[in-house]
C-alpha cells in the first residue's frame, strides 16, 4: 500500500477503492 505522509487523506481513498474491490 502507498503511504504518502505530505496527503494521507488520499492515500485512504486509495486503500478504500482497492478494498472494495
Amino acid at each position: 500500500m502507498t503511504s504518502h505522509p505530505s496527503s494521507p487523506i488520499p492515500v485512504l481513498r486509495e486503500n478504500l477503492s482497492i478494498g472494495s474491490r
